[in-house]
């Protein structure tokens, strides 16, 4: 074995799920708030144009 091998971990179901509720919470912490600023700039600039 060397230094580089990786061994499978083997994960029950509630670990398993435990850490794809991790990865989705600190996914949704940024895309959500970004989703949210995009959306409210994207519609100002329609409300702008739409009131020239």
């Amino acid at each position: 074995m060397t230094a580089i091998d990786h061994t499978a971990v083997t994960l029950d179901p509630e670990e398993a799920r435990r850490v794809r509720q991790e990865r989705l919470e600190r996914i949704g912490r940024w895309l959500l708030p970004l989703a949210i600023m995009v959306l409210a700039i994207w519609l100002w600039d329609r409300i702008c144009v739409w009131n020239d």
